[in-house]
């Protein structure tokens, strides 16, 4: 398991060529990838200063004013999913279309703006769906609206402070009973969770006997790290599945941050003066849950990122 406390030593050892080299490599023959040597060699170290700039920014945002964390934390995962991407598409990037942000949101707020009430689109070219795409082969999510509210939903280190301010939780715990035997307790809705890890595990899942009431035992014969729904809790170390989902929910937990991240950002350049006030009076649920997310993404997005390129 990643020991995320360390983890930016632990991306380290990427800091060297020759490894680095041979890492590339080995992921560009897995895609059948020509030339793959050579391809290796000239991204090998493109790579690694991708990962160096995304350390130096992760390192300014955890000594940062609050008020600006949120552009270095952007920026820092934006080197990540380069980094990233540079293990899947040795030619990346092949164009300028690929070097925009990938998604948009509404410039001006209005003067009732609620951060949770917000939305972002997704567009057809820029970073974020080329990585969709290279990194995760999803289809295209051009046009689709995420609201920040479902994001937030998708990240479970935020249960803690959910559970504070909503007095429910969003996530339900799952338990590794035995290597790939699974146990969820404190279950209402069985038949709906039954039927969706079913639709989406398909002949991976078996069902077994249980004898608790509102709990269910399950046999899961997937690799680890487990995708997606299921989402690794940083904390308590272990699996959990959002308890509402939504859209994002089937997609890997990095893109909700990048999402929120962005649209974090972009308030804090461009909406100075709601965010500054946003930041001294406090008046909504939002602050707290929005603290905690960049705190959480601090550690949790480079543990993901490692885990990505270290799965076999």
């Amino acid at each position: 398991m990643v020991n995320y406390s360390n983890i930016w030593k632990q991306l380290c050892f990427f800091q060297s060529a020759s490894a680095t080299q041979k890492f590339l490599k080995k992921q560009y023959e897995q895609r059948q990838i020509e030339q793959n040597s050579a391809k290796s060699t000239e991204n090998c170290y493109p790579f690694m200063y991708y990962l160096e700039q995304a350390e130096i920014y992760y390192n300014q945002a955890a000594a940062a004013p609050f008020s600006i964390r949120p552009l270095l934390l952007f920026y820092g995962l934006t080197h990540l999913f380069k980094a990233l991407l540079l293990a899947v598409d040795p030619d990346y990037p092949e164009n300028t279309s690929v070097l925009a942000h990938g998604v948009s949101s509404r410039k001006r707020k209005k003067q009732a703006f609620h951060f949770f009430q917000d939305e972002i689109k997704i567009q057809k070219h820029g970073l974020f769906p080329h990585f969709t795409k290279k990194c995760f082969n999803l289809p295209s999510l051009e046009g689709e609206k995420v609201q920040m509210s479902d994001l937030f939903l998708n990240i479970p280190e935020l249960d803690d402070t959910y559970l504070f301010l909503k007095k429910e939780s969003h996530i339900m715990e799952i338990i590794e009973e035995q290597p790939h035997i699974f146990f969820i307790p404190n279950l209402t809705k069985m038949e709906e969770i039954k039927d969706y890890l079913q639709k989406y595990f398909a002949n991976k899942v078996t069902w077994l006997e249980n004898k608790k009431e509102e709990a269910l035992l399950f046999r899961l014969d997937c690799q680890k790290p487990l995708a997606a729904p299921f989402r690794y809790h940083l904390y308590k170390k272990h699996y959990c599945l959002p308890a509402k989902q939504n859209k994002l929910s089937l997609y890997p937990e990095l893109l909700s941050h990048y999402l929120m991240l962005y649209n974090l950002s972009m308030i804090a350049r461009y909406e100075t003066s709601w965010w500054c006030r946003f930041l001294k009076s406090t008046p909504t649920n939002d602050y707290p849950l929005i603290h905690s997310f960049l705190q959480i993404t601090l550690e949790k997005t480079p543990f993901l990122a490692f885990q990505y390129l270290t799965a076999d």
